[in-house]
């Protein structure tokens, strides 16, 4: 007898609390959170056939990249929402994700 786990992976993901809740909400009568997820995922796998893949990397990033903020650059930062967005430094946009220590 073959066991219903067999040949299958486990995934896990983080996501707010409100958007776990909104999933469950959709998930509700179409099998439930794994079920609807696996469907997604499924629909997703097929959207993307025959799209290029990435060569995965053969070893491990060891480059950085850092910058130096001023105190008001910084503070512009610190108060903006925390997805990538154009961030005017210095009189050019440029894309940045920055987190404060």
């Amino acid at each position: 007898m073959t066991s219903p786990t067999e040949g299958k992976a486990m995934m896990a993901v983080r996501v707010d609390r409100s958007t776990l809740a909104a999933f469950d909400a959709l998930a509700e009568g179409r099998g439930g959170r794994s079920a609807l997820l696996r469907s997604m995922l499924d629909q997703a796998m097929q959207n993307v056939t025959g799209a290029p893949l990435v060569a995965a990397r053969s070893d491990s990033a060891n480059g950085r990249v850092s910058i130096r903020l001023t105190s008001a650059e910084m503070a512009v930062v610190d108060h903006r929402p925390r997805h990538a967005a154009p961030i005017e430094l210095a009189g050019s946009k440029r894309w940045c994700v920055v987190t404060s220590a």
